[in-house]
């Protein structure tokens, strides 16, 4: 691993990181400031991701035209100066700033960099760094809550608005040495045009379907987080520790199976079909969790959920950048945003359906990602 493909590594860590750095610190920091109204602890995630799914196919287009290593450095440059507004004024206002550049960072990062590594990986070894790079994206997000959730505990020894500032200045450091790396790297040699001739069929319609996979993949991610925790917290009134333990098995799992399992898969394997399944199998789950109260069977549904869905966002990586051609950047920018939009989109669907039918939201919402699979895969490739 170059030194290139670290900076790479990190800066993906650090961007993802900023994202779930802020949720625990939220509602402490809104109740210390006197801000009025809990939809902001809703609403300034939502503008994280909005930013990020507007500015990642911008960024990803001008990678093609103007080059990659340019692109990331003002990327991961942007997630380092992301938390200066808050800074300089503690306010709400200053947080939704931050969200807007954070947002507008990761979107910068995150398709860019993953284009990178998968042009300057030798092509026996891009399903691993496919798999890393998922591992390092999926590792900041679980890490940004548990470093949230410490530097909250310094709430009681610290002005709220000094813990957020802690905690911003600590993602904003690990950004700035993936920007010292990425400024230090030489850039390795791309590989030549044919050299994914053989592994990979560049079907153009390929694209459109790794993108509209991904929202679902992005949509059962964010139904299954909102859902999941409602249930345990209510019919089952367990405490947010358990809570907190089903995520980190869905996000252990999802990190070993990408790892463990992605660089395994055979070059020419039906990646998109092989995805598909994987959600269909995720749905399956949730909605098998409707009917289970034992905590330890939750926790074992909770990594297999995890599992199936890593290796699908893994294998819809892979396809995206291999079938991109010349339009790497653009085809992933695209993914990435269909990844913040499912996500947001997931959500709000897991929210609104179990406030209003209760538990029978985990088979409604696993059935509706069914079907919406069941079409992705009767749709032949253009």
């Amino acid at each position: 691993m170059t030194l290139g493909h670290v900076a790479i590594l990190l800066a993906a860590f650090s961007a993802a990181l900023g994202f779930g750095t802020l949720l625990p610190l939220l509602p402490v920091y809104l109740a210390a400031s006197g801000a009025q109204g809990l939809w902001h602890n809703g609403a300034l995630p939502v503008v994280f991701l909005a930013a990020a799914a507007v500015s990642a196919p911008l960024f990803g287009r001008l990678s093609d035209s103007t080059g990659r290593a340019p692109v990331l450095i003002v990327g991961i440059a942007g997630t380092v100066v992301a938390s200066a507004p808050f800074f300089i004024q503690h306010s709400l206002e200053a947080l939704y700033a931050y969200q807007v550049l954070a947002g507008l960072a990761f979107g910068a990062v995150a398709p860019v960099a993953l284009a990178m590594l998968f042009e300057t990986t030798a092509p026996d070894n891009r399903a691993r760094g496919i798999a890393w790079f998922g591992g390092t994206t999926l590792a900041g997000y679980l890490s940004g809550p548990a470093l949230g959730a410490g530097m909250a505990a310094l709430s009681s020894q610290l002005p709220s608005h000094r813990v957020v500032q802690l905690a911003l200045g600590t993602q904003a450091a690990l950004a700035l040495s993936a920007l010292l790396l990425a400024v230090m790297a030489k850039r390795s040699p791309m590989p030549e045009a044919g050299a994914l001739a053989a592994s990979v069929t560049p079907v153009a319609g390929h694209r459109a379907i790794a993108v509209q996979a991904a929202l679902l993949a992005a949509f059962m991610v964010g139904g299954f987080e909102i859902a999941a925790s409602m249930y345990v917290r209510s019919p089952l009134h367990l405490g947010a520790k358990d809570v907190a333990l089903i995520f980190m098995a869905c996000s252990a799992a999802m990190i070993a199976t990408q790892l463990v399992l992605l660089p395994r898969i055979p070059a020419r394997a039906p990646r998109i079909e092989l995805a598909l399944g994987c959600i269909t199998g995720s749905a399956i789950l949730l909605a098998v969790m409707g009917f289970v109260q034992a905590h330890a069977i939750l926790l074992a549904l909770a990594a297999l959920e995890g599992a199936t869905l890593g290796l699908a966002f893994g294998l819809l990586s892979f396809e995206a950048a291999a079938v991109g051609g010349q339009g790497r950047g653009l085809v992933l920018g695209y993914q990435n945003a269909a990844f913040n939009i499912g996500q947001a989109a997931g959500a709000t669907a897991g929210a609104a359906a179990f406030l209003t039918i209760g538990v029978s939201a985990f088979p409604a919402l696993g059935a509706l990602v069914i079907l919406a699979g069941a079409f992705l895969a009767r749709r032949p490739p253009a």
